[in-house]
């Protein structure tokens, strides 16, 4: 008797370790592929940072480029200023002369007149 409860204990335990080791041997596995998986986010992860980089150089590039033809354009405005000064003169330059050539025209009448 006291043998064939020892049997039967003993099988019970070996039942048991196997079911044990089953469940080890599962975990395992699925230790396995959650690593899988973090290798695999970990990738993603790297390629996304890669993507923001890039874009991010791209945004550098672009901010610099505005910067440069917002100087251009306040280069031509300052220009554009000094062309309508010289225009300004100019046309004060055409009134003053033609001031003066209705002056000589008078005094040549009077002249003339005399």
């Amino acid at each position: 008797v006291e043998h064939d409860f020892i049997v039967s204990h003993t099988q019970d335990l070996e039942t048991k370790v196997d079911s044990l080791k089953d469940a080890v041997d599962s975990m395992e596995s699925e230790k396995l592929m959650l690593c899988d998986q973090l290798g695999q986010n970990a990738s993603k992860m790297s390629s996304l940072q890669s993507d923001y980089d890039d874009l991010h150089n791209s945004f550098k590039e672009l901010n610099l480029k505005a910067g440069i033809m917002n100087d251009e354009k306040c280069n031509l405005l300052s220009l554009l200023d000094d062309a309508n000064d010289a225009v300004e003169e100019s046309n004060a330059k055409v009134s003053k002369l033609l001031s003066e050539s209705e002056e000589l025209k008078d005094e040549l009448r009077v002249i003339i007149h005399e």
